[in-house]
């Protein structure tokens, strides 16, 4: 089957498509930056019940500061951002394990906050 794009101009190649759209990489300084919170961000981030929203929170409330733009991610391809914030906010903490999954409510109720 041919595809319904066939004969369009491609102007951006998949890497370009990524670096414009696609969730953000962290260099460990970029990191710092990102995920640093500042007073009303924390005010949020701890109204939380649960450490697992709280760090998600920080997650959404990082990439946004990078892209402006929220993603949707499976924690297993953000174990490096989530070990950092770990380091730096929750640091009595050693590891997390993802009891149950972020309902998508919770998602959209903190990106409202963000």
């Amino acid at each position: 089957m041919a595809s319904p794009y066939q004969g369009r101009i491609k102007i951006l190649d998949t890497p370009e498509i990524e670096e414009l759209y696609g969730r953000p990489r962290f260099y460990p300084e970029e990191r710092t930056y990102y995920f640093a919170l500042t007073p009303e961000e924390r005010h949020i981030a701890n109204s939380y019940r649960t450490r697992e929203n709280r760090i998600l929170f920080i997650l959404q409330a990082g990439y946004f500061k990078a892209k402006t733009m929220f993603f949707s991610f499976k924690f297993h391809e953000v174990q490096d951002d989530i070990r950092y914030i770990l380091q730096q906010h929750f640091s009595w903490v050693s590891d997390i394990r993802w009891q149950a999954p972020i309902l998508r409510q919770t998602r959209h109720a903190q990106q409202q906050k963000s």
